[in-house]
């Protein structure tokens, strides 16, 4: 092996492990719902965020329980986690369960 391809090699690793993977749950507040599905179906969700349509792909990839609590997975590149995203699910969210 070439010192450049273990090199890139190295690299390649070193990215993938700045990508992180977070299990979100969150209970729609209840004077937001409709707004919520507005947001995913009018594809406004998330705009102005970096994470461009991230946001339609995790509601389009939630699961609700019985209790009403949504719960979907969250790639993040963010210090601290969710940093980025925050804003935009408290505008719907609870995030506190």
């Amino acid at each position: 092996m070439r010192l450049h391809q273990l090199v890139i090699r190295n690299c390649a690793l070193f990215v993938i492990n700045l990508v992180m993977r977070y299990v979100v749950k969150a209970r729609v507040k209840s004077n937001r719902e409709q707004s919520l599905l507005n947001a995913i179906n009018t594809g406004t969700l998330g705009r102005g965020s970096i994470a461009g349509d991230e946001y339609l792909h995790n509601m389009m990839e939630a699961r609700v329980n019985r209790d009403g609590v949504a719960t979907w997975v969250e790639t993040c590149f963010c210090d601290p986690p969710l940093a980025e995203e925050r804003e935009y699910w408290e505008e719907y969210f609870d995030c506190s369960v």
